[in-house]
């Protein structure tokens, strides 16, 4: 009986050995060593790397591909092929497409901020980015070249435009406004809206308009203005000031061809031809009202002599037209000195002389005025 019990406890510790060898087996197959089938019992605190202070190291035929250093950062020896979008930081750089969206590769940001060499550990000061070319000579250099042996050169424009709800330009190839050369090489700045082009200059609360390019509406004609904010829509091929009022005013629509100066929004001088008659050149001087001393023009002539009148503040007036709406007249001398203005058709300060006068004696008993000449025809 004792000899009995004695197998019987040797079966059962032989069990349990061979129990506990094939369970920890299981495990170490399991856990310890990786499958190239794969595992199911990963957890969340299993990886596959080192513990020691080494390089984490994979290779493919004998050659390494990818080394995780222990400096804080990976080097991969090979190009890199990802075929769905590639999310870097925290989720905000994003390349590559997505979310179906057709048109080729992207490079897109959720926080709306991509950031070229701006770093403080580094010196990206001559970064250059490049388009069509491998080495850009500028902070941005766009490049089309033509591959076939006798192609000529196409143009190059970038484009901008923008979309809401509410308008916007569009996003089309006629839409907004480029900035660019022809083919020939010549720049271009292309507004392709119904609207002008603007220039301002200056810095914070300075910084105004300056110029203004647009257009005749019904025409289509140039229009070119040259002045502040005032100046939204410039009448004539060149128009320095501010705004005219089209109706109450000196200004009239057969101003075209020429420079129209404008002052108070009334108050204008035009230089050019009339659209009426292009024979016509005409130098034109207009306000509000008819009143003779709003409606003077003067013939003025400055020097850097201040000896004399011309070198004074005020210059020296060499003549004057004046009208009251009715009547026109011409002064010649300087009326401002005497702060009158002509009263006559002609009024003459100082002398006038007729330098041919007919020598034919003849006798007239009509007459009843005369006006006598010297020899050198001085009135």
């Amino acid at each position: 009986m004792k000899r009995k019990n004695a197998k019987l406890r040797k079966s059962l510790a032989t069990v349990v050995i061979i129990g506990i060898t094939a369970i920890t087996s299981i495990a170490y197959g399991q856990g310890n060593t990786w499958k190239l089938t794969g595992n199911n019992n990963v957890g969340n605190n299993n990886f596959i790397g080192s513990t020691n202070k080494s390089d984490f190291v994979i290779k493919t035929n004998s050659k390494e591909r990818i080394r995780v250093t222990t400096n804080d950062y990976t080097i991969i020896k090979d190009s890199v092929r990802i075929s769905g979008p590639l999310f870097i930081g925290d989720s905000s750089l994003i390349l590559g497409t997505a979310f179906n969206i057709p048109g080729g590769d992207l490079i897109r940001s959720t926080n709306g901020v991509i950031n070229f060499g701006n770093t403080s550990m580094f010196n990206f000061s001559n970064i250059r980015i490049g388009i069509g070319l491998t080495a850009p000579q500028h902070k941005l250099h766009i490049n089309d070249r033509n591959q076939f042996i006798f192609g000529q050169p196409n143009p190059v424009f970038s484009a901008y435009t923008n979309q809401a709800f509410g308008g916007g330009t569009g996003a089309t190839a006629t839409d907004g406004f480029l900035v660019g050369i022809a083919a020939d090489g010549t720049a271009v700045l292309r507004q392709q809206e119904d609207r002008a082009i603007k220039i301002f200059t200056n810095d914070g609360a300075n910084n105004d308009q300056r110029m203004i390019i647009s257009h005749d509406a019904i025409t289509n004609i140039p229009r070119v203005g040259i002045g502040l904010d005032n100046l939204l829509e410039p009448r004539t091929f060149l128009h320095i000031g501010q705004d005219i009022n089209e109706t109450g005013t000196g200004y009239r629509n057969w101003m075209n061809v020429g420079e129209l100066a404008v002052a108070d929004k009334d108050y204008s001088m035009y230089f050019g031809l009339s659209d009426n008659n292009f024979r016509d050149h005409i130098i034109n001087w207009g306000s509000v009202a008819a009143l003779q001393n709003d409606n003077i023009l003067r013939f003025v002539n400055t020097s850097g002599d201040d000896l004399v009148q011309s070198g004074s503040p005020d210059g020296l007036e060499i003549a004057r037209m004046v009208s009251d709406g009715t009547t026109g007249r011409m002064g010649i001398g300087n009326f401002f000195t005497i702060a009158e203005n002509p009263t006559q058709v002609l009024d003459v300060i100082g002398n006038a002389r007729l330098r041919e006068l007919s020598a034919t004696v003849w006798h007239d008993e009509t007459l009843v005025k005369c006006v006598v000449v010297d020899d050198d025809g001085v009135l």
